[in-house]
C-alpha cells in the first residue's frame, strides 16, 4: 500500500512538473516570438533608412552641382 501511495504522488509530481515546464517552454516562445518581431521590424526599418539615405546623397548632389557658385 505504501509503494503504491509512493507511486501514485510521484507519478502527480512529475505530471505537475512536466506542465510546468510546458508552460514555461510556451511563454519563453512567446517571449523569443515578440523578439523576433522586434528584429525583423529593425530590419525592414534600416532598408527603408538606407534607401532614404542613398536619395538624400543622389538630390544633395544634384543641388550642389547645381546651385550657382558665384554667390560664394
Amino acid at each position: 500500500m505504501k509503494n503504491k501511495v509512493i507511486a501514485i504522488f510521484t507519478l502527480l509530481l512529475f505530471t505537475h512538473i512536466g506542465s510546468a515546464i510546458a508552460d514555461d517552454t510556451t511563454t519563453l516562445q512567446a517571449k523569443i516570438d515578440k523578439l523576433q518581431a522586434q528584429v525583423d521590424a529593425n530590419k525592414a526599418e534600416r532598408v527603408v533608412t538606407d534607401n532614404h539615405l542613398k536619395i538624400f546623397d543622389e538630390l544633395d548632389l544634384v543641388a550642389f552641382n547645381k546651385r550657382d557658385i558665384t554667390r560664394i
